[in-house]
């Protein structure tokens, strides 16, 4: 049996991406994404915001660092991966991350485009395009490779 594991959300960033190069060299960001849902409270509906924590590796991760900041919407494609780690108590931790794949976003600029960054476009596809809200080639959409797969993380 084949199973999938893809989540895609869109939200605004809710701070700076935070970027890093870990002991070995690899380059990690972290980014805070709220998402919106409606719930129903009675007879009226409230508007509820949940946080997703998103990381973003290598190339990708640059990308993140140097287009995005605090407020920007944002479209994940990505993996629900599990990180595991021991916090400052010496407690074993699971926390549940969505490691991207690709980024799509529209900058708070003038006017209106959408940039796109990917961690490994399928074979053939062109890695820089652009679209502007007219449907115009603008230079604004990007597709980036990533220089490795992200990282399998494996369970304690």
């Amino acid at each position: 049996m084949h199973t999938v594991n893809q989540v895609v959300l869109f939200g605004r960033i809710g701070s700076d991406p935070e970027h890093r190069v870990t002991p070995s060299g690899k380059e990690v960001t972290r980014l805070s994404l709220a998402t919106h849902r409606s719930v129903r409270d009675g007879d009226t509906w409230q508007q509820k915001t949940d946080w997703h924590r998103v990381v973003a590796f290598e190339r990708l991760a640059r990308q993140a660092v140097e287009c995005l900041k605090k407020g920007d919407q944002v479209a994940v494609v990505g993996q629900l991966r599990p990180n595991h780690f021991t916090d400052r108590e010496g407690q074993n931790r699971t926390v549940v991350e969505v490691t991207a794949s690709r980024l799509c976003f529209v900058p708070n600029r003038q006017p209106p485009r959408s940039i796109s960054y990917e961690a490994d476009p399928p074979e053939g596809r062109r890695r820089h395009q652009a679209h502007s809200e007219t449907g115009s080639t603008t230079g604004a959409i990007q597709t980036v490779d990533s220089d490795e797969n992200q990282p399998n993380s494996t369970p304690s």
